[in-house]
């Protein structure tokens, strides 16, 4: 059997054998996918002695068939896979092994009252319990930590203004660090870094592992003037999300597998000697045999030097090396879903060392993650999913010329056929013969089938993967997919052993939002219910799970307010709806049945947005939801629209929400608006604390001490106080000692931190 590979782009340095790289197809003559002489297994659902593994996905027993499986869906859908994968199945009804419907518990966020977070911690979180990585975390009443441009810093408020005490380099690349409280004296941090977790592993043309790490480094503050890190942990791959709960981390992880440099042995000869200029037909024809040819000798040879090791992700902890998660635990779904490996891992940071008790695996990308106590969801997005359509050539740089290549194209396959409609019989076609192992063979492998050839329309869907997390115990429970695609964490909740997700699809021409309901049932997630047709021709912009009631906003031109009603999560049903201009991005519950809205103030005729706009809502009879309040503050924006965490509501119901404007004032004003909000749900403008234009102390968060506001910015925090909001300091972080010299962000023209009514 011959095999031919597909023009590929030849200015692309590398060529990975994931998602996310330039596109790659290996096929054989007839055009089927070549997996080799490895053998296809029926399906692996448990182990040999008969305990299931993980529920809904197919595993291999060892490594060499986690690699055999990887490669052949790798040659099967190419490095652009991930978008070509079809719907999960979901069980209509429970499976005959099923054993009943398994009641999701949670820490549902009901209740949540803005200034009920159960502890010191200064984070805005979506479930009481739940603790989220924020850039800043309250350890002691006179104590907290800051993490920004890569630097963990202490903050001393014990005293009439904030001290900072010391500091610690976590990781050079700078940005954001997400911050958990583990203890009075010490913290989780997270961070992205570089490098190679499994540098052995390197070849001439792999590597391994992707292009990137996640760290998680464990740091004692016991000694304020010195903090130091206790513990260090670098994973291959880039952190979806995390959470934490009593001190154990459950970290989502996406790794993406080797990486091939087909330019590791530099330029091709056929490109370098090329005349571009001068090039006939034959001279273009003779490009494309010969680049064909160097391109599949080095391929071939780097796909010699792939190890089953390069498919399983790796970690280090403190210098030493173990895998992140046994190759027995890493599951496919039954439908293809990408070639990434998304890694949930349970990490104990209570002791002197950072500990993977345990961890679970699903062959798939991953974007949202949601949390309760016991339970975790991760969703998967899956766009444009289209039948795998027959490779055509890619042009070649410029010039482009053309030219036919030199062998004919593959037949493509045949189109799947329809679904039979209720009540029709559905016939199994006959599965081809598997191919005889070849006589050098000396391992037996087993790949694993995946449902022939996917589908479905233009419009995408999301796949969810339910975890059971007991302490440090973690489970895959049920995987299942819903229409459309999420918003965000918050498109997510589980209340009384019901998951609930709210979606924005594409359906018959049109764009619509739905919310649907799901309950475990064996190792599916069954739907219970839906209710659609919210916001015709709009998205969804924000939205907010209490109890058996969502709360959805959709936008286009104007910002419909739908109340969804699932105390019966058998037949959600829409109870009232509120047009209003502009649209909120994040909704916030005040308690006594009020929501507070951050979003955009719109244009109606235009849906141009004009500035911050800050709501009220009465949603007590969800037939008649009202607003109570508004206020907008034009030409501005604030990072609560795409960053909860940014909002603060303290206790006597003060609204402190940051914001930029970019009105006619010298480079614009930086600062945070400050609302007295009543208990009957009107808006008091109290005035805003100016940063002074000064880029670097903008409130991106804020701390309330008591008889101080503290907002916190990339390189230092300003004191406010809490009575007539004068500037008690401004304290300055250093320069990183990493980056040298200031950037270019600095006094901005703006004048001094001060309030403005």
């Amino acid at each position: 059997m011959s095999t031919r590979l597909l023009p590929a782009v030849a200015t692309a340095a590398v060529i990975g054998l994931v998602a996310g790289a330039a596109g790659v197809w290996l096929l054989d003559d007839d055009g089927r996918p070549d997996v080799g002489d490895s053998t296809i297994a029926p399906s692996i659902i448990g182990a040999p002695d008969g305990t299931i593994l993980a529920a809904g996905l197919e595993h291999a027993q060892s490594c060499d068939d986690l690699a055999a499986t990887m490669q052949a869906l790798t040659e099967e859908y190419g490095q652009s896979g991930r978008w070509f994968g079809g719907p999960m199945p979901m069980a209509a009804e429970t499976t005959a092994d099923a054993g009943g419907a398994d009641e999701m518990a949670s820490d549902d966020g009901a209740s949540l009252a803005a200034t009920d977070q159960g502890s010191l911690d200064a984070t805005n979180v979506q479930e009481i319990g739940v603790d989220e990585p924020d850039i800043v975390e309250r350890l002691t009443e006179d104590l907290l930590v800051v993490g920004t441009e890569g630097m963990l810093r202490v903050v001393d408020t014990s005293g009439a203004t904030p001290v900072v005490r010391g500091e610690l380099a976590v990781q050079e690349w700078g940005g954001d660090l997400g911050l958990f409280r583990i203890s009075d004296t010490r913290v989780a941090v997270l961070a992205q870094g570089e490098g190679l977790v499994r540098a052995d592993l390197a070849t001439s043309m792999i590597r391994p592992g992707g292009w990137g790490t996640s760290v998680v480094a464990l740091v004692d503050v016991a000694d304020p003037d010195r903090p130091r890190e206790v513990s260090r942990m670098e994973v291959e791959g880039w952190t979806i999300d995390a959470r934490a709960v009593d001190g154990i981390l459950r970290l989502a992880v996406r790794s993406e597998g080797p990486q091939i440099d087909i330019y590791a042995q530099g330029e091709f000869d056929v490109e370098r000697d090329f005349d571009w200029e001068n090039a006939t037909d034959e001279d273009y024809e003779r490009f494309d045999r010969e680049y064909q040819a160097e391109y599949e000798r080095r391929m071939e040879e780097a796909l010699a030097q792939l190890q089953p090791e390069h498919w399983q992700p790796f970690a280090s902890v403190d210098g030493r090396t173990l895998p992140l998660v046994d190759c027995d635990r890493i599951g496919f779904p039954t439908s293809f879903a990408g070639l990434g490996t998304l890694t949930l891992a349970a990490i104990d940071a209570r002791g002197d060392s950072l500990a993977i008790d345990d961890s679970e695996a699903v062959v798939t990308s991953g974007e949202n993650l949601y949390a309760t106590t016991d339970r975790v969801v991760i969703a998967t997005t899956r766009w444009d999913v289209q039948p795998m359509p027959e490779p055509e050539p890619v042009p070649l740089p410029e010039p482009e010329p053309t030219f036919e290549p030199g062998e004919p194209a593959p037949e493509p396959e045949p189109e799947p056929e329809p679904e039979p409609l209720p009540g029709e019989e559905e016939t199994e076609p006959a599965e081809p013969e598997a191919p005889a192992p070849s006589e050098e063979e000396t391992v037996e492998v087993e790949v694993l089938p995946m449902i022939a050839p996917p589908w479905m329309g233009w419009g995408g869907m999301t796949d969810l993967h339910v975890f059971d997390v007991e302490g440090t115990l973690v489970s895959h429970v049920a995987s299942g997919t819903v229409d459309g695609n999420l918003l965000n964490q918050y498109s997510m909740s589980i209340h009384e052993g019901v998951l609930r997700t709210a979606t924005t699809a594409f359906v018959d021409g049109r764009t619509e939002s739905l919310v649907t309901t799901f309950r475990v049932e064996g190792t599916d997630l069954v739907q219970l219910g839906q209710v659609g047709d919210l916001g015709p021709n709009e998205d969804i912009q924000a939205v907010r799970f209490m109890g058996d009631t969502a709360y959805v906003v959709t936008f286009r031109r104007t910002d419909p307010l739908y109340v969804v009603d699932l105390s019966d999560p058998t037949a959600p049903r829409t109870r009232g709806e509120l047009k209003i201009e502009g649209y909120s991005a994040y909704l916030h519950p005040l308690g006594g049945g009020q929501l507070l809205g951050i979003g955009q103030d719109a244009d109606p005729e235009t849906g141009i947005t004009r500035g911050v706009q800050v709501s009220t809502f009465d949603v007590v009879d969800p037939t008649a939801p009202a607003r109570i309040d508004v206020d907008v503050t034009p030409d501005s924006h604030s990072e609560v629209e795409w960053e909860p965490h940014a909002l603060t509501v303290t206790a006597d119901r003060l609204a402190v929400v940051p914001v930029e404007i970019w009105d006619a004032s010298p480079n614009g004003r930086l600062g945070a608006l400050l609302y007295r909000i009543s208990g009957t749900g009107e808006l008091q403008r109290v005035g805003m604390l100016n940063s002074g234009g000064d880029w670097q102390l903008r409130p991106r968060r804020t701390v309330d001490l008591g008889d101080q506001l503290l907002t916190i910015g990339e390189r230092g925090v300003i004191a406010w106080d809490r009575t007539d909001f004068r500037v008690l300091d401004t304290v300055r972080f250093g320069t990183p000692s990493f980056q040298g010299a200031e950037e270019e962000f600095g006094d901005m023209g703006g004048g001094e931190p001060g309030f403005e009514r």
